[in-house]
């Protein structure tokens, strides 16, 4: 039997297919004609101006107090670990709309489970990878879905592996790419090609040593957080809210070198500009918000969209059995305009579509009606 083996890769610089400005995100996709409604928009907004009439403070309730909603009370926050940032897979967000898809939850499903774990197993492992190199990215490989189905693999797999990465920020050394192609084995009964779509780590974090000193400096940096007070009693509004502040004393937007350009640099886009420079744009800000609900057990979801006008990042946070909407990076410049805001959110925040491919974005519960109040419980 004669194998031919004929495969390509096509790398993205970014997770998702938008050139922004104050969140630049970019993206070279399997097929630039698909399923991209908001792929060349540009976000023209300065971070520190979100409102274009001048406007940066938005209404919202007096929080009074609430019942209390303790989901920390077993948790032993004295001896934190990276452990304590990872979620089940089977319980996030993303993996339980992938399992009600009418023709591929199976297939879906799978991947999911198997990106999750292969990611989960660099986090926790001694392993070092081999660097590869290709179109002058380096990467490490980390885990491989495939397929017969050309389409299945351009537009659910690719979902599937998009929603691994935004659900799991812990995973921060999954490189702002990822690898799709394909394979055709030929043989005497004739040819098969097989596609897949690959997850891959930044090289920076092929050596265990890497990795371990980076999780050291979250665990750092929770353990000091924690040591501030108390937060096994604290309610979820109460975590959230120590959440938001802490980010906004320890995050500054970052900038390039003319403190006007938002930096594009890999690390301003992950958790780890937090933990490296005290510096980020919005996704940083975003995903760290993810990073600490998850170690608190507060349900939160990182969102991509239209932040007035440009691609923007945020989230969602579920607080007494309702969501709302919470962007701290422009807490940070805006004085907490946009703190727990009801449907009134969506009024400067437009969710991608969640069509399946390259920029996707799953489909996310819908907001409260009003903007949140502890007296409303």
């Amino acid at each position: 039997m004669k194998k031919i083996l004929k495969s390509f890769f096509i790398f993205l610089a970014f997770l998702f297919s938008l050139s922004l400005t104050s969140c630049d995100f970019i993206n070279v996709l399997f097929d630039q004609t698909e399923n991209s409604a908001y792929k060349d928009k540009k976000e023209t907004e300065d971070p520190k101006n979100p409102d274009d009439n001048g406007n940066t403070d938005k209404p919202k309730e007096d929080p009074e107090e609430e019942t209390p909603v303790n989901k920390r009370s077993d948790v032993d926050y004295t001896q934190i670990t990276i452990d304590y940032f990872v979620t089940d897979y089977k319980n996030q967000y993303s993996y339980l709309e992938f399992s009600k898809d009418e023709t591929y939850s199976i297939e879906m499903t799978e991947a999911y489970k198997r990106f999750y774990n292969a990611a989960l197993d660099v986090l926790k492992g001694n392993q070092n990878y081999t660097i590869l190199t290709e179109s002058g990215s380096s990467y490490f490989e980390i885990g491989k879905y495939e397929s017969t189905n050309e389409n299945l693999i351009k537009y659910q797999i690719v979902s599937v592996l998009l929603q691994v990465i935004r659900e799991n920020p812990v995973f921060y050394f999954l490189a702002p790419s990822y690898s799709i192609g394909y394979s055709t084995t030929s043989s005497f009964y004739g040819s098969t090609t097989t596609y897949y779509a690959t997850l891959v780590g930044d090289a920076t974090y092929a050596l265990a040593s890497s990795r371990s000193q980076m999780n050291q400096k979250i665990v750092t940096y929770a353990q000091n957080l924690v040591n501030l007070g108390s937060v096994n009693d604290k309610t979820d509004y109460q975590i959230v809210e120590l959440v938001n502040n802490n980010l906004k004393a320890n995050l500054t937007y970052a900038y390039q070198a003319d403190n006007k350009t938002p930096e594009d640099s890999p690390w301003a886009h992950s958790v780890i500009g937090l933990y490296l420079y005290n510096k980020g744009v919005c996704e940083c800000y975003a995903k760290n918000f993810k990073l600490l609900c998850d170690l608190f057990k507060v349900d939160s979801m990182f969102v991509i969209g239209i932040g007035n006008g440009g691609a923007h990042a945020w989230n969602i946070v579920k607080i007494n059995n309702s969501w709302y909407g919470i962007d701290v990076t422009w807490n940070d410049t805006t004085r907490d305009s946009f703190y727990l805001l009801g449907k009134e959110f969506n009024d400067s925040h437009l969710i991608n579509s969640n069509v399946y491919g390259s920029d996707y974005q799953v489909a996310v519960p819908e907001l409260n009606d009003n903007n949140y109040s502890r007296s409303s419980n």
